[in-house]
């Protein structure tokens, strides 16, 4: 049966993608301390701040409500990308007790939602991130503006998200066809 390129989607918006791939603990280990570890860093470089950051030209709301929509977005990140860290940490500190790849299996399968709690906070840290930096801009330089200077690298998001989608179904793919060539080799030698 062909993967689509729909159910790649469907596996990265289900988050079925955080442990989709894994079947050794230590890629496992490497893949999610990628994940905290970059979670951590974009942690420290999220700020709840106020008045002081916020520009008056947004003409649709006041002050005020700008800088309320940039402080819940911004705790929103933050709040998103320390719950990933710690999830991930978590993740990790259980999976170094397991001795082998099938009692990694074996826990991966009645916790995989630990994984996707884990990708799950990163990535809605991430996009509430770029939602508060756009509202930030918006608000400093106005919305005409904003878009023309933001459609660049909204394109390239659209882009590297489209990857993400994209790798799922290739990945899936290779190893269905790596299995379907080995078949016929293990029917030989039985």
């Amino acid at each position: 049966m062909e993967y689509t390129l729909s159910a790649a989607f469907y596996d990265c918006f289900s988050l079925r993608v955080a442990t989709k791939f894994f079947n050794t603990r230590e890629g496992s280990m490497q893949s999610t301390e990628n994940l905290s570890l970059v979670s951590a860093l974009l942690l420290t470089m999220v700020t709840i701040t106020g008045s002081s950051e916020v520009g008056d030209k947004l003409y649709f709301v006041d002050e005020q409500t700008a800088e309320s929509i940039y402080v819940g977005l911004s705790f929103v990140a933050q709040a998103g990308f320390f719950c990933s860290t710690i999830a991930g940490a978590s993740v990790l500190i259980f999976s170094s007790f397991l001795d082998s790849d099938a009692e990694f299996l074996a826990f991966l399968s009645e916790l995989a939602y630990l994984w996707k709690v884990t990708l799950g906070t990163f990535l809605l840290g991430f996009f509430s991130w770029i939602a508060s930096t756009f509202w930030l801009l918006v608000s400093l330089i106005g919305p005409v503006a904003a878009f023309s200077l933001a459609t660049p690298s909204l394109a390239v998001l659209a882009v590297i998200l489209f990857g993400f989608v994209h790798a799922t179904q290739v990945i899936t793919r290779i190893r269905e066809s790596l299995m379907k060539a080995d078949a016929p080799e293990a029917a030989l030698q039985s």
